[in-house]
């Protein structure tokens, strides 16, 4: 497959995600006890909007999806400074993709509708040791996780 146009890498990054979607429903169809609700491009939650899953004891999950249309995108490596790299805008810099998550995050947690909120990102590109480093691993589940004490003490010169 050859490089993608600007218009085709929007299409295979919304197929991406509707992918992602589409397995979130199948795993509610196989479960239906799992989740009261599943939403998409749902815009109560700023920026974390792309697939929402609720359960019935009101555990809120926010998954915002990334795809990389580059071919050997599974090679390209996200890093902390591009989640942190703030884009000149017309009134200054605008906000990184970290600083919109978590304000994002934190709107939803400030409204206490929900027991729990966990905010995920799912790309096709692996992470750099630069943000590994500030991630733990769940023994369990294998969920990789932004631990708060490495970030306080690793990544001070980053932030």
């Amino acid at each position: 497959m050859g490089t993608l146009t600007r218009t085709g890498s929007i299409r295979e990054g919304f197929e991406y995600q509707d992918l992602f979607g589409v397995a979130v429903l199948i795993e509610w169809l196989e479960h239906p006890e799992r989740y009261e609700s599943v939403a998409f491009e749902e815009d109560d939650f700023g920026f974390l909007d792309d697939v929402i899953r609720c359960t019935p004891d009101l555990k809120l999950t926010l998954s915002q999806v990334k795809h990389s249309g580059v071919p050997e995108a599974s090679r390209t490596e996200v890093s902390l400074s591009e989640l942190l790299e703030q884009r000149k805008g017309k009134k200054g810099p605008k906000g990184s993709l970290l600083q919109k998550w978590f304000k994002s995050w934190r709107d939803t947690v400030e409204e206490k509708r929900f027991s729990n909120i966990r905010a995920e990102l799912l790309t096709n590109r692996t992470a750099s040791d630069s943000l590994l480093r500030l991630i733990k691993k769940d023994a369990d589940t294998g969920l990789l996780t932004l631990d708060a004490k490495k970030i306080q003490s690793d990544a001070s010169d980053e932030w």
